[in-house]
């Protein structure tokens, strides 16, 4: 099973050179100017099956303009949604 990585970040240029990176590298990416139109941020629980991480790797921009990205990880922690890793 290939390895998930989801990127946040507002600036294209950055979302882009984080997807060819990781991309090189196999993962499956799933990038988003915001973390409010990432699917998990719209749930009021965790979606992923019980057992399993929702992501191998989460790379968040901290300052994007309609939300910090480290509100957005310990909401998911909240939820229950478990990563393996965070950056």
């Amino acid at each position: 099973m290939r390895r998930r990585a989801v990127i946040f970040d507002d600036e294209e240029l950055i979302r882009f050179a984080l997807w060819h990176f990781f991309d090189r590298r196999n993962y499956e990416i799933l990038t988003f100017p915001y973390p409010d139109l990432c699917p998990l941020d719209v749930a009021s629980e965790c979606p992923c099956p019980r057992g399993s991480s929702c992501a191998d790797l989460i790379i968040s921009d901290v300052n994007m303009l309609r939300r910090n990205g480290i509100d957005f990880i310990e909401e998911l922690i909240k939820k229950g949604c478990r990563q393996r890793r965070f950056v």
